[in-house]
């Protein structure tokens, strides 16, 4: 099954691949690796997020002092 094109970031439709995949598992270890799989596009996606976020309230805060004249 391929994620639908919904995802606003491909690494949430590449975790979302493994969710189902991980649902028809019948086995621990394949199950496992998927799993961990799927947590670590989950941590590099919120790390990506985190970094983004940070650039554009130091951005605003730019933006803000040069407006005040700070």
């Amino acid at each position: 099954m391929n994620a639908p094109e919904i995802h606003i970031d491909p690494s949430i439709g590449e975790v979302f691949e493994l969710l189902h995949r991980m649902a028809s598992c019948r086995t621990l270890d394949p199950f496992q690796w998927m799993a961990r799989e799927a947590i670590q596009k989950l941590r590099d996606y919120e790390n990506r997020v985190a970094e983004v976020s940070s650039m554009r309230d130091s951005r605003e805060a730019s933006t803000e002092d040069r407006q005040h004249g700070r």
